[in-house]
């Protein structure tokens, strides 16, 4: 394959997975799958083996708003890759709707906004005791 060949490939490859992750890795494919065939990874990963190495595309990053203090998010993990990328909001009336999960969700969620206040109070503290040593080193100078 023409090099121009593989980087429209691999350009149109990412256009297409859109919120994909990617990896391209030289070398045979996987159980003993040949070129042209594919196979799935644990982790909801799908791998494709072409001549000379194989790519794997993994689930990205998805943005989803809902309202937090009623629902939570659910994801199908053993599912196979794509269908198991994107996690669905579960809300009350849902007939998936467990409230320990809701319970754990925000649980977890505090625990985060508290991780993230107490890393800004002491990034504010570091900050003023770098100013409070300018002061003090040019009190000295001067």
């Amino acid at each position: 394959m023409g090099i121009l060949m593989q980087v429209a490939l691999v350009f149109v490859t990412i256009l297409t997975t859109g919120l994909a992750g990617v990896s391209f890795s030289a070398g045979p494919c996987s159980n003993g799958v040949k070129p042209g065939g594919s196979w799935y990874e644990p982790g909801c990963i799908k791998c494709f083996c072409y001549n000379g190495g194989f790519e794997c595309q993994s689930c990205g990053i998805a943005h989803i708003q809902y309202n937090r203090k009623k629902c939570y998010l659910e994801s199908d993990r053993v599912g196979l890759y794509p269908s198991c990328c994107l996690p669905v909001v579960v809300c009350p009336g849902d007939r998936r709707f467990k409230p320990d999960k809701l319970a754990k969700a925000l649980k977890i969620s505090a625990n985060k906004k508290l991780k993230e206040s107490n890393l800004r109070r002491v990034q504010a503290a570091k900050k003023k005791t770098a100013r409070q040593r300018v002061k003090v080193n040019e009190t000295k100078v001067n």
